[in-house]
């Protein structure tokens, strides 16, 4: 435990946090950039897609009343919309909620899409693009007469972003690892610098405690630490004149005293 409260440990302790928050700060700004960059160029595409559909006419009111409408706005979301279902899937729904698109007969069938918070904000008129943690989703009104008839939904499987953003949580791990061992060397040689002249004097001062004033001479780096040794060495040195002065100073006096003691006798 006495290892625990010496410099040395301390400064590694240091070092340690400094690197463990530094690598945190650098791994969630990055992983934080990654979600954004894909986010935004998903947010990018809806909207580019959903306004070349407006510019088409698609989503007319003449339109959406023909018989056959259901159907062809389907696909022609999906055409627009670059759906593969696989990693984009989309969906066309009714006014609250219930699936229309895809159909057992002529279309895959998917799974039918819980009722998410992007649904909710389209069955109330207006777009919506959220994300959540699997997915990306965009929600699309269709509307007639003033009301909400159909839905379009479309869902972007976030698997391909969750991988890249695992491998970076990994290699920023592994980053840490590798940080806190050239930490550990960098923190070795940078406390033997400051702990081992410190040890130096430490064992200087118990030579002096013994009568030993030999002044210190291997410090002679120009830091802080050598300055002190400077000041150890003048410390020293006005101590070993002092003695030196005292101890004459009680000879003569020994030396006045006897012939007194002698003529006495």
């Amino acid at each position: 435990m006495k290892f625990f409260r010496t410099l040395h440990w301390r400064l590694m302790a240091v070092f340690f946090l400094l690197v463990i928050a530094l690598m945190i700060i650098v791994g969630t700004f990055l992983i934080y950039s990654v979600e954004d960059t894909y986010y935004k160029a998903f947010v990018n595409d809806v909207e580019t897609w959903s306004a070349n559909l407006e510019k088409a006419g698609v989503l007319s009111e003449e339109i959406i009343a023909s018989d056959n409408y259901v159907e062809d706005v389907y696909k022609t979301f999906k055409l627009y919309f670059q759906v593969d279902e696989n990693t984009r899937k989309a969906y066309l729904l009714d006014e609250i909620g219930g699936i229309i698109y895809p159909q057992k007969s002529g279309e895959t069938m998917s799974k039918n899409p819980d009722i998410t918070q992007g649904i909710i904000i389209a069955m109330n008129g207006k777009e919506s693009i959220q994300i959540a943690d699997k997915y990306f989703e965009f929600s699309k009104p269709i509307i007639a007469n003033g009301q909400v008839k159909y839905i379009f939904h479309l869902v972007q499987d976030r698997s391909t972003i969750n991988e890249v953003i695992f491998s970076l949580k990994q290699t920023i791990i592994y980053a840490i690892f590798a940080t806190l061992a050239i930490a550990v060397f960098i923190t070795y040689l940078l406390s033997r610098a400051i702990t081992v002249p410190i040890y130096k004097l430490q064992a200087r001062a118990e030579k002096m405690a013994e009568g030993d004033f030999t002044p210190i001479t291997e410090l002679k780096s120009g830091d802080e630490i050598s300055q002190l040794a400077d000041r150890f060495n003048y410390m020293a040195q006005k101590l070993d004149t002092t003695l030196s002065e005292i101890s004459k100073e009680e000879l003569a006096k020994s030396n006045s005293c006897l012939p007194q003691a002698t003529n006495f006798i």
